[in-house]
């Protein structure tokens, strides 16, 4: 009874309640959604799903790098490996039965394989796949919090905003190399998002964000980097993300791999702090790409990230978007 009444509280608190409240019931991620899109909008299933991986390239080395002991480096590493499980079920449901309106044989129920049934992750289930994901982003930021002793709330971690991971270089110099981890890693995040938005966009279109992107990454004159005094990354971010908007722009699979790839760094120094102090573990874990154990030349590697690479490899590439005749007239004309 009590149980009962306290989900019909719930429920009435969510359908009278606040904006967050109405965001969580109606917008696609929930409550969330509206945070993530300050950094990065994004519409389609593949998008969003690409949102999240950006976001765990930001959190995952944060996290693993202020982990004290060979316990809690065990536990984040065994979180890391989770959030890939949980992210390769969003991109399989992002591109399976990924037209709602035509279900396929298959969308709408389980299948049997090997006389067990299994649900087929597809777009029918993708908000609760999202839900899944946004459970281990709680976990993770809650996890930065404790290691650091932070004032932040998780809220705050998951919105991605760098101000308030700047904010802790007041904090002392045993967090620095932790926020400098974190910020460096904001920055090459910030480059993939950009350069796979300019890649969706037509010729003539994202001039300023094409623009940007050769000033500073080829041999382009740098001249206008950065007009009145805006720092490049903020720039490049903010242009990307006003670009993004309305654009079918996805990360495809070697932007994926980048991003997979400070995990992987992050990964790779956090399983030596495993075996190490009194805290240590006799069963150290893996969320990179091999990792040899006590000298052993066999490499343990993560199960979770490779299954994940997998999913990834097998999601089409999208084609670029073909110009209107009209558009290519013009810039044959050169206008």
């Amino acid at each position: 009874m009590a149980k009962r009444i306290v989900f019909a509280a719930a429920l009435s608190l969510i359908l009278t309640g606040c904006e967050a409240a109405r965001d969580e019931l109606y917008s696609p991620d929930g409550f969330p959604a509206p945070y993530m899109d300050k950094v990065a909008t994004a519409v389609t299933p593949e998008q969003r799903a690409d949102r999240y991986l950006l976001g765990l390239a930001l959190l995952a080395p944060a996290v693993l790098e202020t982990s004290g002991t060979g316990k809690e480096m065990e536990t984040s590493i065994s979180l890391v490996n989770s959030t890939y499980a949980s992210l390769a079920k969003l991109y399989e449901a992002s591109n399976k039965c990924s037209d709602p309106k035509s279900p396929e044989k298959g969308c709408t129920q389980s299948r049997s394989e090997e006389k067990k049934k299994t649900h087929v992750p597809n777009t029918y289930a993708f908000e609760t796949h999202s839900y899944d994901v946004q459970k281990k982003f709680y976990r993770l930021g809650k996890t930065l919090i404790l290691n650091l002793d932070l004032d932040e709330t998780v809220d705050e971690i998951l919105a991605f905003d760098v101000t308030t991971i700047t904010n802790l270089y007041e904090r002392g110099k045993e967090i620095v190399p932790a926020v400098r981890r974190g910020t460096a890693t904001y920055r090459d995040a910030v480059l993939i998002y950009a350069s796979a938005v300019a890649q969706s966009c037509r010729v003539k279109h994202c001039d300023d964000l094409t623009k940007l992107l050769e000033a500073q990454y080829s041999k382009v004159s740098k001249a206008s980097a950065t007009p009145d005094g805006e720092r490049y990354f903020h720039r490049l971010q903010r242009l990307a993300r006003q670009e993004a908007d309305g654009r079918d722009w996805v990360l495809g699979e070697q932007r994926r791999r980048a991003l997979v790839y400070h995990v992987d760094k992050a990964c790779d120094a956090a399983y030596e702090f495993q075996t190490i102090g009194e805290d240590k573990t006799t069963t150290p874990e893996v969320c990179g790409n091999g990792q040899k154990q006590n000298g052993s030349p066999n490499q343990k590697t993560s199960t979770e990230r490779d299954r994940f690479l997998t999913i990834v490899h097998s999601i089409p590439p999208k084609p670029v978007a073909p110009q209107k005749e009209g558009e290519l007239q013009a810039n044959a004309q050169g206008g």
